[in-house]
């Protein structure tokens, strides 16, 4: 760690010495970096956390399980008609070339991202999350964040409203 109580990783010394080395250190980074990089070119961007729909489901019954959300980033950007729409971005996910890149129009008060994400959290700043005083601060605090939200997440949410089908 340095003065600043930050850890340092001296052979990233910089970020494009981290793009470039291949490292994979997991979504939250990969999400960081992104919003990062985006705001940086000020495209508005938040990162959006989310619960696994399958983990929810594990533990309402009861089972133990591990931890499972994700983070994905959203980037406020025009469409083909020139209107600005909120797009959600995996960017997580490898791209080798365009076809590997998909661009969903995101609708911020439908908080079911697909089949296995339940958004629970649209960050601007991780300063604006705070549960019960818990900050997100460290990967315990996070685990506790995420328990918090499952027993907050409303379950109709997991259900399809025209087919009253799980999603």
């Amino acid at each position: 760690m340095n003065e600043k109580g930050l850890l340092e990783f001296p052979e990233f010394d910089n970020v494009t010495k981290y793009l470039k080395s291949g490292e994979r250190t997991g979504c939250c980074d990969s999400s960081t970096l992104f919003t990062a990089l985006a705001r940086s070119k000020n495209i508005p961007a938040m990162q959006i956390i989310t619960l696994g729909k399958d983990w929810v489901k594990k533990l309402d019954r009861g089972e133990e399980a591990k931890t499972e959300s994700h983070y994905f980033t959203a980037c406020y950007i025009r469409n083909v008609a020139g209107d600005r729409e909120w797009v959600l971005i995996d960017s997580d996910k490898p791209v080798l070339d365009a076809r590997d890149v998909n661009l969903t129009k995101l609708k911020l008060e439908d908080r079911n991202l697909d089949r296995k994400f339940y958004a629970f959290a649209y960050v601007r700043d991780y300063s604006d999350i705070e549960v019960d005083g818990t900050k997100i601060d460290s990967i315990e605090n996070m685990r506790k964040i995420l328990y918090e939200a499952y027993l907050e997440c409303d379950r109709e949410d997991f259900k399809s409203k025209e087919l009253g089908k799980e999603r």
